[in-house]
């Protein structure tokens, strides 16, 4: 790719926990509410495992067994795997007869993967846990594409507190107990993101195929797919009201810097949502000799649907349906957008 891109990923949550804290309130700051760029990545991580393609950065859990480093009461538990134990399991699924693996192959099998090429990664990898490194390495890698926190614009979100009642006693001899969910009606977060490729520049001299530095136009398309579609594609208990709702990409030449453009727009809320643009538009127009490509993509009151390819607009009633793979590749190779 020669170009950076630049852009915002909103969403919206309703009667539903985007990103809740550990006391189960969603995450907020003086008042105003805000989520992780993990709770982001988390979902576009699943996205490229539905999509086919196999991520690092996953929850692995394994029975424990009895051995010299484990105590024998442990055996038969379960646990999740550490970052390295991951990574040799990995490179086992790879090459199952490797015995010996140096720092820059190493690099080169994580570059291997989409969610950390994208979203870098910064780890030891442990010898003692290991049965094909002979030390300890750690590994730093920046990542071509940088997420801000997500903040919400809806001045006027309420967070609901709704008792439940479990179907099991916490206890043998008990009652059922009353546990809580934690939500809000409505929000609306946004998120500002760079794709930057000279961010793994300081990798080059390391690796022997700079290409796995770049990111591909495959890879584009597939990040730009995640970011339209990614928390639609998602579904647990609490997540089940979140949905995709906006996301702008602006694509620059390589030499383009711009500051975080979700602080370009506004949420009013006076009698309906409405989305103000008009600050974001004039900024772009202003530098519109530095952009190569602009694309919007959004849901109108979760009703309507506005998105585009690189030739045409596309307007559609917004409906959440299942689709089968089928007809997923027809619409891939006929180009219609993920919201359509």
């Amino acid at each position: 790719m020669n170009k950076r891109v630049f852009g915002i990923v909103g969403l919206n949550s309703v009667f539903a926990n985007w990103n809740a804290d550990f006391d189960k309130y969603p995450k907020r700051v003086n008042g105003k509410l805000y989520a992780s760029d993990k709770a982001l990545k988390y979902v576009i991580r699943r996205f490229f495992e539905d999509r086919g393609y196999n991520v690092f950065y996953r929850k692995e859990a394994y029975q424990k067994k009895s051995g010299k480093d484990s105590k024998k009461e442990d055996k038969g538990l379960v646990a999740v795997q550490t970052y390295t134990e991951r990574f040799d399991s990995e490179l086992k699924k790879i090459n199952p007869n490797i015995t010996e693996i140096d720092a820059v192959t190493a690099l080169e099998f994580l570059l291997g993967f989409k969610d950390i090429k994208m979203f870098g990664t910064v780890a030891t990898l442990k010898q003692k846990e290991s049965t094909v490194l002979k030390k300890d390495f750690t590994l730093g890698i920046r990542g071509i594409i940088q997420f801000t926190h997500g903040f919400n614009l809806n001045e006027n979100t309420q967070i609901i507190r709704e008792q439940i009642t479990s179907q099991f006693a916490s206890n043998v001899g008990q009652m059922t107990t009353i546990g809580d969910m934690v939500m809000v009606d409505d929000a609306d977060y946004f998120y500002s993101f760079s794709l930057v490729e000279e961010n793994n520049k300081d990798l080059e001299k390391l690796v022997q195929n700079r290409r796995i530095l770049e990111l591909s136009d495959d890879e584009y398309s597939l990040f730009k797919e995640a970011c339209l579609c990614a928390v639609d594609n998602y579904d647990s208990a609490i997540k089940a009201g979140c949905s995709n709702s906006f996301a702008c990409f602006v694509e620059t030449d390589r030499e383009v810097c711009m500051p975080q453009l979700h602080e370009f727009i506004k949420l009013e809320s006076e009698y309906e949502k409405t989305l103000n643009l008009d600050e974001l538009i004039n900024y772009l127009q202003n530098r519109k000799d530095e952009i190569i490509k602009t694309n919007f993509s959004c849901v109108i009151q979760g009703k309507i649907a506005i998105d585009s390819n690189d030739d045409e607009i596309f307007i559609s009633p917004y409906k959440k349906n299942k689709l089968s793979k089928e007809f997923k590749e027809y619409a891939r190779k006929n180009k219609i957008p993920p919201k359509i």
